[in-house]
């Protein structure tokens, strides 16, 4: 499968300013195409979980918690995908690892057709040492 089309959805994600076609993109490219969904490994990964549990808890309060997230990594991309549903509202998110940027996307149940995004980003944090007791 030509993965250019993930290059391209990364340069949208770092440069749109509205997040809705960078979502949209995502969505008429990827999620419908069974070798892309082939693609990738099953991961777990503490920041984008808890950036997905963050927004749960900021959009939903105590109803927000987050079930069923999967994430998959494609590795050579350094891309990574999932869905997972919170408060009763299905949601997907996409984090590129070397831009260290992603996106959360949640809909509002039907007969709405609001969704909410959250873009975000995160650098490794380096653990402060102890200081000496000298």
């Amino acid at each position: 499968m030509d993965l250019t089309r993930v290059q391209e959805l990364k340069q949208k994600l770092l440069q749109e300013a509205e997040l809705a076609p960078v979502w949209l993109f995502f969505m008429n490219h990827f999620v419908d195409n069974p070798e892309f969904i082939a693609l990738g490994d099953r991961v777990t990964h503490p920041f984008v979980e808890a950036v997905v549990a963050e927004v749960g808890r900021q959009l939903f309060g105590g109803k927000g918690a987050v079930n069923n997230l999967r994430l998959t990594l494609i590795a050579e991309q350094q891309f990574i995908h999932g869905g997972f549903s919170m408060g009763g509202h299905l949601g997907g998110v996409i984090y590129f690892e070397d831009a260290q940027m992603g996106l959360v996307s949640v809909a509002e149940m039907p007969p709405s057709i609001d969704v909410k995004y959250a873009r975000f980003s995160g650098k490794p944090v380096r653990k402060v040492p102890t200081p000496s007791l000298n």
